[in-house]
């Protein structure tokens, strides 16, 4: 519980922080924002909700108030599970949208993504009926192939988008002017790649060691079990808010893409601005960010 209340205040402060940034920028840096700010109250309000719901569940397990096979089948603690999953799909399927827009111009790479993103909504639906339908057998092997997925879900695009990033900035270093006269820091872009890996890190290995004692055979295993189960579910809601807050603080990978154009445009190379602002060569290497990124 600790732990929850420590993520929901980091929570309270991204979603607070940010929406302030939001309301104090001119119209034009607000363009596109809005989505990111609705989806990152979402998922603070979802998580809330849900350690608000678990936390008065092991209260009432711990005191002997309610039996734990009884609690499972509660219709307030299935919707408890509910926002943990719904975290999940949103968390995720942001991230799948950010590798859109970056790969908008190569879509066919997102594609194993996409489908394995498509496989964690439905193995979640799956891995939920059980609680519906008051089935007290379950089936445990439906949550640990939901984790499994997700994570190959946060890996995979984590994975898709630094390699787009370090490849804009390899590209960048090439035509633009190194020094201090160079209005560019491409030290940002190993930024942003450093805040992608660092959130998906951390997910991914506490999601892994929870899926693989999810069925724990003793005590130790299920002490092992529920303290990776919170902080995976913990690192679920930062990882996205991590995301979202560079992007409504304007550090994102679209203020880059646009203080390099405004680079390109404003250095004189002995030729027209719009050979060198993409510098396109057979085989060349053109990065693809797009402004829809803000």
């Amino acid at each position: 519980m600790n732990i929850s209340l420590i993520v929901i205040g980091i929570q309270l402060f991204m979603c607070t922080y940010g929406q302030i940034l939001f309301m104090e920028s001119p119209t034009p840096l607000r363009r596109g924002r809005l989505p990111y700010i609705v989806i990152s109250w979402t998922i603070f309000l979802l998580f809330t909700l849900g350690q608000t719901i678990n936390s008065h569940f092991v209260f009432n397990i711990v005191s002997g108030i309610v039996p734990l096979e009884e609690a499972k089948q509660d219709a307030l603690m299935i919707t408890g599970t509910v926002t943990v999953v719904a975290i999940q799909w949103v968390g995720d399927g942001l991230l799948l949208y950010r590798a859109y827009i970056i790969w908008s111009d190569k879509l066919w790479v997102l594609v194993p993504s996409l489908l394995t993103y498509l496989a964690t909504i439905i193995i979640g639906i799956l891995q939920l009926i059980p609680q519906v339908t008051k089935d007290p057998e379950g089936n445990p092997k439906f949550t640990s192939a939901w984790i499994y997925l997700s994570v190959a879900v946060n890996a995979s695009i984590t994975a898709l988008i630094s390699f787009r990033l370090l490849m804009a900035r390899r590209y960048f270093s090439r035509v633009l002017p190194s020094g201090p006269q160079s209005t560019l820091d491409l030290k940002l872009y190993r930024g942003v790649v450093a805040i992608l890996v660092e959130s998906a890190m951390p997910l991914s290995f506490s999601g892994i060691v929870f899926a693989a004692l999810y069925d724990p055979k003793n005590v130790e295993q299920q002490i092992v079990k529920t303290t990776f189960l919170c902080l995976y579910f913990s690192f679920s809601a930062l990882a996205p808010q991590m995301i979202i807050f560079r992007v409504t603080t304007g550090r994102s990978a679209s203020g880059l893409r646009h203080k390099a154009s405004d680079s390109l445009e404003s250095q004189s190379y002995g030729g027209p601005p719009e050979s060198l602002a993409f510098a396109h060569t057979a085989g060349e290497y053109e990065p693809k960010l797009d402004s829809r990124l803000q």
